[in-house]
């Protein structure tokens, strides 16, 4: 059987889907988090994405017309790269369910295929550093850790 699999624009009228989806996510990702505190409230996750919206594109991963998943991008201009774009991947997640399918990697297959048509000259990914599943998804992509960041509270 042969699955129908797309990179669709999450609607207006979908948001607050996405705002569950992303709930779920940003649980998931909680123990792997390196900056200790607690888990930030949910209506200031919904604010700090609204407030970043314009700047930002979110594409639903669809397969076979259902949402199982979801992209959150960013095109940079000048950075890293003077004088080139780069699409940042700030955030992206496969409801549990639809893992280990090969979703995934379709979804970045088919992103690289139009950031080349877009013209960008690099594709990026932001993973947390404890995340290890993560990190191996995106070296077994291609993907090498390029730069580390560091944070604390203030």
């Amino acid at each position: 059987m042969v699955m129908a699999f797309g990179l669709v624009p999450v609607d207006e009228d979908e948001i607050d889907e996405l705002y569950a989806m992303f709930d779920a996510y940003w649980t998931e990702l909680d123990p792997f988090e390196p900056v200790a505190g607690e888990l930030m409230a949910t209506a200031n996750r919904r604010a700090e994405m609204v407030e970043g919206a314009e700047d930002q594109e979110w594409l639903w991963i669809e397969l076979d017309g259902q949402h199982a998943g979801f992209l959150m991008l960013q095109l940079l201009y000048d950075e890293p790269l003077v004088g080139l774009q780069t699409q940042e991947i700030v955030d992206m997640y496969i409801e549990p369910g639809s893992r280990r399918q090969g979703l995934g990697k379709a979804a970045i297959e088919a992103l690289l295929v139009r950031e080349r048509q877009h013209g960008s000259s690099l594709v990026e990914a932001a993973v947390l550093r404890d995340n290890h599943p993560a990190l191996a998804f995106w070296e077994s992509m291609g993907f090498a850790v390029r730069a580390h960041r560091t944070a604390r509270r203030p």
